[in-house]
């Protein structure tokens, strides 16, 4: 006999939602803060603030930006490739972010994080609580606890820009995706929305890799606004107000797992990862040239990993230049099978 709440979601659509059931085991993120901006990283990295922890849980950084750059420095035969390649936790009040080389002060890099804090198992002798959970019954802001705004299933042919959700600012949403293709990658700009299909190969002299068709699982997670009422589910109020601080209108954020960013199995049969818009930096060869690529990510079946990306330029095959790496970064891993109906 299982033990737990069960409740059917609303939404968000226009896929429908799988049937929700809260028990032993589970969790989800609350946010902290977001990071988004221009910055400099003079020495190779910086720090970066978290907001609010007590050292309780365990902080997560979910990229929403770029982790990969590129910076003309003449007269260098080919621009500089300045890419993530560690990011850690240095105290309760910053996390680090440190790069593949220094890039001195000049170059401003566009990036994005959001903070999270995965929520403290409960340890109450009141209420509600189910063993080795997370205590739903003290969240206390609507903002803090992510609800599945977008979900979509079907046929990406080259790029799918996800909508404008309204209520929401989209550029702090998490976008998570569940393909089976080892042959192709994905990415994710989030200044314009759009997930971008790669073939998982060199770019070869202006045989372009970008492009291609498969059938993925989209979920978009965002932050910020109300939490809509479930009539018929179950709805956790702010004590002492009427504020509805969790609810099960929509699919919300809860987090299966974790796994390298350089990829491995995930022990699922449906994963769903964070997508960026590169996860590192690869170098192909062929015709005579050397290409550098962005990375992309991979997946097939229940193992993910990194690939071919967007291209950047490309250089004689005599110099062995550009930059070979993948972010050394923890990202949460979700079940498809919880948040889309019949799988």
């Amino acid at each position: 006999m299982a033990y737990g709440i069960w409740a059917q979601p609303i939404g968000p659509g226009p896929a429908a939602p799988a049937p929700l059931f809260i028990d032993s085991g589970s969790t989800f993120p609350q946010i902290k803060n977001t990071i988004s901006g221009s910055f400099n990283f003079n020495g190779g990295g910086r720090s970066f603030p978290i907001s609010g922890w007590d050292g309780s849980g365990q902080i997560v950084i979910v990229p929403t930006g770029s982790l990969c750059w590129q910076w003309e420095v003449p007269p260098n035969l080919v621009p500089d490739v300045y890419c993530v390649n560690n990011i850690y936790v240095e105290n309760t009040t910053s996390f680090r972010v440190n790069l593949n080389q220094n890039p001195g002060s000049n170059p401003l890099f566009d990036c994005g994080f959001n903070v999270y804090q995965i929520w403290p198992r409960a340890d109450r002798n009141y209420g509600i609580t189910f063993s080795n959970t997370a205590d739903y019954f003290s969240i206390s802001d609507a903002g803090v606890v992510g609800q599945c705004v977008w979900a979509w299933q079907g046929v990406i042919n080259n790029a799918l820009q996800i909508p404008d959700i309204g209520g929401f600012y989209m550029p702090n949403a998490v976008v998570f995706a569940n393909w089976s293709d080892g042959g192709l990658g994905l990415s994710y700009t989030s200044g314009d929305r759009v997930i971008r299909v790669y073939q998982n190969r060199p770019y070869i002299n202006g045989n372009t890799n970008e492009g291609g068709s498969v059938f993925a699982r989209i979920a978009v997670f965002c932050n910020g606004a109300g939490v809509p009422e479930h009539n018929g589910g179950l709805n956790i109020y702010s004590p002492g107000t009427t504020q509805c601080v969790f609810s099960t209108n929509r699919t919300p954020f809860t987090v299966d797992g974790f796994i390298g960013s350089g990829g491995g199995n995930t022990g699922m049969a449906y994963p769903m990862i964070p997508l960026s818009s590169g996860i590192g930096a690869i170098k192909g060869q062929g015709s005579g040239w050397r290409y550098q690529q962005m990375r992309s990510h991979t997946m097939s079946g229940s193992s993910v990993g990194t690939g071919y990306g967007r291209y950047l330029f490309q250089w004689n095959q005599n110099y062995d230049l550009g930059s070979d790496t993948v972010v050394n970064l923890s990202i949460p891993v979700i079940n498809a099978a919880k948040v889309f109906a019949g799988l």
